[in-house]
């Protein structure tokens, strides 16, 4: 049982990718997070829950970005970035209680020059 929003639930959240055989009608999963994956604290295992707001997002190199959005006093939301092989959390961004958020996006930051004289 996970305390979410100062309420008790069995509700638990997860990231998944399926593969797609639109032919055959078929969705087969391929990834998944946390599942038995090595986590860096219980939050991913025991607290993560995103009723209506979370996004994930297949990076170019492979890896997963997820959005795990919640509004609550009490419960924080949380974007990271996971490798898709070893199922790695490579870096999070913890917002405090109370900010919500329901999608986050990569993005490349632009090319700098220098000017000189």
């Amino acid at each position: 049982m996970t305390a979410v929003g100062g309420s008790t639930t069995m509700f638990h959240s997860r990231a998944v990718e399926y593969q797609i055989d639109e032919t055959a009608k078929t969705a087969t999963l391929i990834w998944e997070f946390p599942g038995n994956a090595t986590v860096p604290d219980a939050w991913y295992t025991n607290s993560w829950y995103t009723p209506f707001w979370g996004d994930v997002d297949r990076l170019p190199n492979g890896n997963h970005l997820v959005t795990a959005g919640i509004r609550s006093p009490t419960v924080e939301s949380r974007v990271f970035e996971v490798t898709k092989d070893d199922r790695r959390v490579v870096w999070e961004f913890r917002f405090p209680p109370d900010y919500g958020v329901y999608r986050a996006d990569r993005i490349t930051a632009p090319l700098v020059h220098a000017i000189t004289n």
